[in-house]
């Protein structure tokens, strides 16, 4: 096998999850490019006659690979999001839409004062206890399946959106964001972590791409700091900062307004 070869046959690099994803779901959906942008419909939808979620409801592996290939993004920013926000005075923090735990497991690990909840869709959590158990962090943290267009587990003092609010139209994102106002602690603080397309306009390729992606995949899209602010507003937040996570995520803090 050559270098690629051998990373595409490695089960721990992620790579092989990524690259089942494009050929199976990714390029079909971006086939109906056109489709998308003449309608507003998904390319997902037009190639397979159904939303992407539901399609990974009833295929399992589709599931297990986005699973593995969000789980190899937190691997590739390891310690980004621990790093440039403070946890140390958090008492129960609220991952809404976390997937199987990643990102809060590295959290937990690096703050031993914090209790979490970790809600996502049933399906998607199954694996949950495991990836946590792995961490040493499982008796820290709460299991929820459930959709976060549900009402909330209610007064944690952080809610983390990871890359959730750029799948979804500005209605549907409204909504998720709605839900977590009605249930964060008065004082607490909300992080959106996404791509944050620069004011300008000027974005670079990868968020240019990445937006067109959210649109033929999901009918989502990325935001500019001007954007977000708004959507946090219409849902009874207020932006107070934004913090660099990596070299294309940001951590946007808002508190309930």
């Amino acid at each position: 096998l050559t270098a690629l070869g051998r990373t595409l046959a490695d089960p721990e690099a992620g790579v092989r999850e990524r690259a089942l994803l494009a050929s199976r779901e990714y390029v079909p959906a971006w086939q109906a490019l056109a489709h998308a942008v003449a309608t507003g419909a998904t390319g997902f939808e037009r190639a397979f006659g159904m939303s992407a979620w539901e399609h990974r409801q009833r295929h399992p592996e589709h599931n297990a690979w986005l699973n593995a290939t969000m789980a190899d993004d937190q691997r590739r920013a390891a310690g980004a999001i621990p790093a440039a926000y403070d946890f140390s005075a958090c008492r129960r923090i609220v991952d809404v839409g976390g997937g199987e735990g990643a990102l809060l497991a590295e959290i937990l690990a690096a703050y031993p004062q914090p209790k979490a909840v970790l809600l996502d869709q049933p399906h998607v959590v199954a694996g949950a206890a495991a990836r946590l158990a792995a961490a040493g962090v499982v008796h820290r943290c709460e299991v929820v399946g459930g959709s976060f267009f549900d009402p909330l587990p209610r007064d944690g003092d952080v809610y983390l959106l990871q890359h959730v609010l750029h799948n979804w139209s500005d209605e549907r994102a409204g909504a998720i964001l709605r839900r977590c106002r009605e249930a964060i602690a008065p004082q607490g603080a909300l992080l959106a972590i996404e791509n944050v397309v620069p004011d300008d306009g000027a974005a670079g390729t990868h968020v240019a791409m990445l937006d067109l992606h959210m649109m033929v995949m999901l009918g989502g899209r990325e935001r500019t700091r001007d954007e977000f602010a708004a959507l946090l507003a219409g849902a009874g937040f207020a932006l107070q900062r934004s913090l660099p996570a990596t070299a294309a995520v940001q951590i946007l803090v808002a508190r309930p307004s």
